[in-house]
């Protein structure tokens, strides 16, 4: 869901880090605090779970393209 209000209410950062390919930094406070809310959510509780997160960050702001996230996109959490 929070993905989805990214795109929404974060329409300028998301537009600007897409096409700096650079998103990761344009929304880094967002996606770090989202992060950290979903390993201790769903991690702690299932060390085999999928990271759902990061499946949305690239499906939905990234038109399926991980490079879009840039450099300093520390990667899946698992």
């Amino acid at each position: 869901m929070r993905v989805a209000e990214w795109r929404l209410f974060e329409s300028d950062a998301v537009q600007s880090g897409r096409a700096g390919r650079n998103l990761y930094e344009a929304l880094q406070e967002k996606i770090d605090a989202a992060r950290e809310l979903y390993s201790k959510s769903f991690f702690e509780t299932c060390k085999s779970m999928v990271d759902y997160l990061h499946v949305e960050l690239v499906r939905s702001l990234c038109d399926e393209n991980v490079e879009v996230l840039g450099g300093k996109y520390p990667g899946p959490l698992v």
